[in-house]
């Protein structure tokens, strides 16, 4: 135990590699939860363990009328910087009590969004109206885009109160076909924001299905699995009044195929598996779904398949093994830049990847004031494609990109690149002025020094 100023002290402690954490109720720790790596060597003091006070949230629930609302969920998402992409992911869902009251303890400092509801539908008389609170982002929005962000200081108090308006619920029903009924099938209904709803099959064996919504836009997601074949179905749905006798028709969705070809300098032995290419959807929601192309059994080797892929727009990842991307097209568009359509019946051109290894090779250091302190490197193409932007860390203040593919590029140097949303060019624009411009030309080498750059606040 610490004493009253926080001093602390071990002794005895064997020479060595150590760790050291520190906990107490209502702070976190500075370094999330990582306990703190040591060498001992003799006597040692000047250790500093930093802890930061969490935040609260805590609000009401409640009609427009100012009636609570009682048992209403409550979620808040965190944003999470993955790769340079935001991505929110569900931190915690809490119910409100009896008089709408809801809290929320041990919020770490970040960014985060709030919804509430919607309300499960409730028994009611026979001839009464259907009522029901609808889906809510703070602070008064339908769906996700509307929701505000709001930044969690260490130790902050947050308020945040919801004023709901009843609203008419209409019945959606149906049924899934296209399998017999002895096969299990398994269907999911979703909002515009991708957070899951209620959904009562009441009577599995005849692949029936019913809900109560409010007005708007939904998705239907059903799949089954008969004789080793994934059977899967989406259907959309703009919802203003009851809606009976939807079909959901299950059916294995097209492969879209993936064709990597070579275009390969012969002087050089290197020898290219190939590469890993991911469809990442763009929609904007809180979902991030991902199909990634695979290879069957037996199968050409320069052909892999994407399978399941639902219809929508996408972003067409690659990563290349020990080569660059020279071109990658599916018909007259160029997944490089431009999104890629999977349109509602499933079939698109395929995807037609062009590898060379004839690149550049990009190596230099960074003027850092502890050389065995990292950083991140961002490599930018002069066009600025966020999907090409390529990334390395530091060695000693030393980085290297090989097979870079000949053309020009700023390099970016930060300390960190934690919570930098790199490939939004917006984000991104705001930096390329301090970068370094560099060209590269095809088989040769480029050097550069680069001066790391803080991050804006």
């Amino acid at each position: 135990m610490t004493d009253g100023n926080g001093v602390f002290g071990f002794e005895g402690v064997p020479e060595g590699a150590a760790t050291l954490e520190a906990e107490r109720p209502g702070f976190f720790t500075q370094s999330d939860g990582t306990p703190m790596g040591i060498q001992v060597a003799g006597d040692m003091d000047g250790i500093v363990l930093k802890l930061v006070p969490e935040a609260q949230m805590e609000g009401y629930v409640r009609s427009i009328q100012g009636t609570p609302i009682e048992g209403f969920p409550v979620r808040l998402y965190r944003r999470n910087v993955v790769d340079g992409s935001v991505q929110w992911e569900l931190l915690v869902e809490v119910n409100s009590r009896e008089d709408g009251h809801f809290r929320v303890f041990r919020m770490p400092a970040e960014s985060v969004i709030v919804s509430v509801g919607p309300e499960y539908w409730r028994s009611r008389p026979p001839k009464g109206k259907r009522l029901g609170y609808p889906l809510a982002f703070y602070p008064n929005g339908r769906d996700f885009s509307a929701a505000n962000v709001i930044s969690v200081s260490p130790g902050q108090q947050l308020e945040v109160d919801f004023s709901l308006n009843q609203e008419p619920l209409f019945e959606i029903s149906g049924e899934i076909i296209g399998v017999p009924r002895t096969v299990d099938a398994k269907i999911e209904l979703s909002n515009s924001s991708c957070e899951s709803l209620p959904l009562v099959q009441p009577h599995p064996g005849q692949h029936d299905f019913s809900a109560y919504v409010t007005e708007g836009k939904y998705t239907l997601r059903a799949s089954a699995e008969v004789e080793g074949q994934t059977l899967q179905a989406t259907v959309p749905l703009n919802i203003s009044s009851d809606t009976s006798g939807i079909q959901v028709l299950l059916k294995e969705r097209p492969a879209i195929p993936v064709k990597v070809l070579t275009d390969f300098d012969t002087g050089h032995n290197q020898v290219v598996s190939s590469a890993r290419v991911t469809l990442v959807s763009k929609n904007a929601s809180l979902g991030h779904v991902k199909f990634i192309a695979r290879r069957g059994q037996n199968a050409d080797q320069t052909v892999m398949n994407i399978t399941g892929v639902e219809p929508g727009n996408y972003s067409v990842e690659i990563s290349p093994y020990g080569a660059y991307v020279k071109s990658a097209t599916s018909a007259t568009t160029n997944v490089l830049q431009d999104d890629f359509l999977v349109p509602e019946n499933g079939t698109v051109a395929p995807i037609e990847i062009v590898l060379s290894n004839d690149g550049g090779t990009l190596k230099g250091n960074v003027k850092l004031p502890d050389q065995s302190s990292p950083a991140t490197i961002l490599l930018v193409p002069g066009h600025e494609s966020a999907k090409e932007i390529r990334t390395t860390m530091t060695a000693a203040g030393q980085f290297e990109f090989e097979q870079v593919r000949p053309g020009d590029y700023v390099l970016l140097a930060f300390s960190s690149v934690d919570g930098l949303e790199y490939r939004n060019p917006d984000v991104l624009s705001s930096y390329l002025s301090r970068g370094t411009h560099v060209s590269v030309q095809p088989s040769q080498a480029v050097t550069a020094t680069l001066t790391p750059i803080s991050l804006d606040n």
